[in-house]
């Protein structure tokens, strides 16, 4: 999937890169959650998704935090808001950091920004988190199987057109 999220940037597919980026928050037990849930959040950003660029950036800052406290796993951070989401609240802490302390600052005024628009909802949409995710697990079984469920949406074609890539 982070190669399907590749393609649909080159192909200027932001919504199924979002997509994507939210889906592979899935698998922060195996790929370095920082880098996971800043991309997920700047995808939501590009998208303009405002409340669900708050959520994984805010929850980006705290992996970083850990991070800086010398943790190594998520037991130390506050999973409330992800408890009901599906996805891992437990997982590794990467053993650095994905970004320069200037960018990660940047992430911080960016989410304090967010934090003072009343616009933003300040908490997880676990319903259309839910919706991609089956979105997602619906379209990468249909690739498994050869079918051809989903293969009118956008997602589907770049999730064939990568394998096609790789296994090509």
């Amino acid at each position: 999937m982070t190669s399907a999220k590749d393609v649909a940037e080159e192909r200027g597919a932001s919504d199924a890169r979002r997509k994507l980026a939210i889906a592979l928050l899935r698998h922060i037990r195996t790929i370095p959650a920082d880098k996971a849930f800043y991309d997920a959040g700047q995808c939501c950003r590009q998208a303009n998704d405002l409340s669900m660029a708050f959520v994984f950036l805010n929850r980006y800052l705290d992996i970083s935090e850990a991070m800086e406290e010398g943790g190594d796993s998520s037991t130390s951070l506050d999973n409330s808001d992800f408890l009901e989401s599906g996805l891992p609240t437990d997982f590794p802490l990467p053993d650095k950091q994905f970004l320069p302390d200037k960018d990660r600052e940047k992430v911080r005024d960016y989410v304090l920004e967010l934090s003072m628009n009343d616009k933003v909802n300040q908490s997880l949409n676990v319903a259309e988190l839910d919706a991609i995710c089956k979105e997602s697990d619906t379209v990468r079984d249909a690739l498994m199987r050869g079918g051809r469920a989903g293969s009118g949406s956008e997602l589907y074609t770049i999730l064939r057109d990568t394998v096609a890539q790789i296994s090509g």
